[in-house]
C-alpha cells in the first residue's frame, strides 16, 4: 500500500459498508475480512434465452448491499473492489475471442448526477484483463424509471427503444457488460439494437445474477 493511500486512509477513515466497523489504515480492501469472508463468490454460466450469461455473484443479501453502496452511495473504491472480483471468478479464456467490451450506459442526464457509470467500472477492468478495446457503442436516448421498482412487465416497456448505436458495426463480437441481471430487459434491449446493427456473437456479463430466472 502507498504511504499517500495510508495517509488517505488517515484523514478519511473507511467504515465497512456491511458491518459499519472501521477498517485499519492498513487495509486495502474497502470492506473487513470478517464479512468478507462470509460472502460467496464463484463463476456463473448461465443461457438466457439462448444467450451466455456469466457472473461472479447472487444479487441478494449482503451482496445486494455492496451493490446499492457502490452505486447509490458512490462508493468508487468499493466497485472497483468488486470488479477485480469479478475478473478474478469468471471464465475469461472463453471471452478471449471476442473484440470489444461494451457498458450499458446510463441517461447523460443520470450520469452527470451519479458522476460515474457504474457498468463501465466494470467493463474497464474486463477490457484491460483481456486486453480489449472498450468502446462506448450505445448511447441512451432518454431516461427512463428505475427498473428495480418495476415489475418484470413494466421493466420491458421502460426500456423499449431507449438504445441507439454511434455508428454501424461490422460483425463484431461483444461482451456487454452491466452491474446486475435481474429480469434481463437492459441487456435483452441492448442486444436487439446491436444485432440490428451489424454486431456478431454477443455475450453478457455482470457482477450479480438472480437466484432464480424468470
Amino acid at each position: 500500500m502507498s504511504i499517500f493511500k495510508i495517509i488517505l486512509n488517515l484523514f478519511y477513515p473507511r467504515r465497512c459498508p456491511l458491518c459499519k466497523m472501521w477498517l485499519s489504515v492498513l487495509s486495502e480492501i474497502p470492506l473487513c475480512k470478517d464479512c468478507l469472508g462470509k460472502l460467496e463468490f464463484k463463476s456463473y454460466e448461465d443461457v438466457v434465452g439462448r444467450i451466455k450469461l456469466y457472473s461472479c455473484s447472487k444479487y441478494e443479501g449482503e451482496i445486494r448491499e455492496l451493490v446499492h453502496e457502490f452505486k447509490y452511495e458512490k462508493d468508487i473504491e468499493l466497485g472497483k473492489f468488486l470488479a477485480k472480483i469479478l475478473v478474478s471468478k469468471i471464465d475469461l479464456e472463453k471471452l478471449k475471442n471476442f473484440d470489444l467490451v461494451v457498458p450499458i450506459p446510463l441517461h447523460k442526464n443520470k450520469l452527470e448526477e451519479r458522476g460515474f457509470n457504474q457498468s463501465e467500472i466494470f467493463a474497464s477492468f474486463i477490457s484491460k484483463k483481456l486486453n480489449l478495446r472498450m468502446k462506448r457503442i450505445l448511447i441512451k436516448k432518454f431516461e427512463t424509471l428505475p427498473q428495480a421498482e418495476l415489475k418484470k412487465e413494466d421493466r420491458l416497456k421502460n426500456v423499449k427503444g431507449v438504445f441507439e448505436v454511434r455508428k454501424k458495426l461490422n460483425g463484431e463480437n461483444i461482451i456487454l457488460v452491466d452491474d446486475v441481471y435481474t429480469t434481463g430487459a437492459t441487456l435483452k434491449e441492448a442486444f436487439k439494437i446491436l444485432k440490428s446493427n451489424g454486431a456478431g456473437r454477443i455475450v453478457f456479463v455482470t457482477f450479480s445474477r438472480p437466484s432464480t430466472f424468470y
